[in-house]
């Protein structure tokens, strides 16, 4: 999130995120339904997963949910969820039942967050100053999740790391060890030198702490979704988003299993916060000519001006489009929306960010949305990268990091093989073998 530390600390503690809840108005009876084919179902044609950060909270708003996204966001904050209460305790039955809601439904499951700076953690984690102490509760923590509820074959995404790097764009450096919620208590486990093989500007930091690569590699030990790592500001050129290649470039350099990278999106519809659509595009192709699958993880489009009217409703359904135009033109592999109705929590109240309002009624939003995904299907022009047949490449360091190459360009699947293969292979009249396992 690119909002202060304070704000974000607002929303997880107002959230009611400690029982996987969040505070909601009263469900409106006689749900307005949407004119138009589903989201879902739209993309699930374009070959892509839409999904948004979910709440089990009443039959209305689930419906609404199962209706329109194949996918959803659950979050797991160590520090909020209650259920890393020591080093040996663990209660994963929020989480579960997430997880379990949208696999049966037909939703791939995305997990939001294993580890984070200190605003995540839990203050008796932040007192850790052993470095194996803090390995080993790195390793418990991930066979915990994972193990449980086959949680490792059920959920689609795993966001193994989230928010390293300071929060400005321009700075690009890592939390401090110490220092409060701005901190990164992880680090503590050491630092290494950096593998990039960038020079230059592009090599913003000459060391990366160790924790990162081991979160990676202990997680594919067990995982068999896609591992990824995420951040805020990075959506666009700046020091920041070098900073996030450079550990990117280093982690794959280093033999980490690295899937996919998450651009976290929350954007204004005016001032300095805008959707830089040019910066989006060029930081999207630096990552899919490496063979790492972009996800936009936390999408959210909200205005800070003030009352709400008719024309920055219009305005903001056009952004959405123009945002989901992107996604699909780029080969986006998911697109998440930060919650269902606005002001339904503390995070950017005011604002009107989403798709439908309190009433349950999709704004224009929803439609800017929709017209995106349908512009998409009926130009005939399917860009992403599941056209062709994918065959493994003969590169051992590219099959270590489970690459395929489509159309000589390489991408990252999960060893169960994208969905959104079998749906662009079929649709092309194509037989998708079974890939082995890496």
């Amino acid at each position: 999130m690119h909002r202060s530390a304070r704000n974000i600390r607002r929303f997880l503690l107002s959230s009611g995120v400690a029982c996987g809840l969040c505070v909601l108005a009263p469900a409106v009876s006689g749900q307005p339904l949407p004119t138009g084919p589903r989201l879902r179902d739209l993309a699930d044609e374009a070959g892509i997963s839409i999904g948004v950060r979910t709440f089990m909270i009443n039959n209305e708003y689930n419906t609404i949910v199962e209706r329109e996204f194949n996918a959803g966001t659950r979050t797991y904050y160590p520090r909020y969820d209650a259920a890393h209460v020591d080093a040996d305790s663990y209660n994963f039955t929020a989480f579960n039942n997430g997880v379990n809601w949208l696999s049966g439904r037909g939703m791939q499951p995305m997990e939001h967050l294993l580890f984070g700076n200190d605003l995540y953690e839990p203050d008796w984690v932040i007192d850790i100053t052993s470095a194996s102490a803090l390995d080993s509760l790195m390793r418990k923590r991930i066979a915990g999740i994972m193990q449980v509820n086959d949680n490792a074959s059920k959920v689609h995404v795993w966001n193994v790391v989230n928010e390293a790097l300071e929060w400005e764009s321009d700075n690009g450096e890592y939390f401090p060890v110490t220092g409060g919620s701005d901190a990164l208590v992880w680090a503590k486990m050491g630092w290494e030198d950096d593998r990039s093989g960038l020079t230059g500007d592009a090599k913003v930091n000459d060391r990366h702490p160790v924790f990162i690569r081991k979160a990676f590699e202990y997680a594919s030990m067990y995982a068999e979704g896609k591992l990824e790592l995420r951040d805020n500001s990075i959506e666009f050129p700046c020091r920041k988003a070098r900073a996030f290649y450079q550990l990117v470039r280093h982690l794959q350099n280093s033999g980490a299993q690295i899937d996919a990278i998450g651009m976290q999106c929350h954007f204004d519809l005016e001032g300095p916060g805008m959707l830089d659509s040019a910066g989006l595009v060029s930081e999207i192709r630096k990552y899919r000519s490496i063979g790492v699958e972009v996800l936009l993880d936390e999408v959210d489009i909200g205005s800070k001006s003030g009352e709400w009217n008719t024309q920055l409703a219009e305005k903001q359904k056009q952004e959405y489009k123009r945002l989901m135009t992107i996604a699909l033109r780029e080969g986006v592999g998911q697109v998440h929306f930060w919650g269902l109705r606005d002001d339904d929590e503390w995070w950017r109240e005011g604002e009107s960010p989403l798709l439908f309002g309190q009433d349950n009624a999709p704004k224009p939003a929803y439609y800017g949305v929709q017209e995106a995904l349908q512009g998409y299907i009926e130009s005939g022009d399917i860009r992403h990268p599941v056209d062709l047949l994918a065959v493994r490449t003969g590169d051992p360091a590219d099959n270590a990091r489970r690459l395929y190459t489509i159309n000589g360009r390489l991408l990252p699947v999960s060893c169960r093989y994208d969905r959104r293969f079998r749906i662009a292979a079929s649709r092309s009249g194509l037989v998708v073998p079974a890939l082995p396992m890496p």
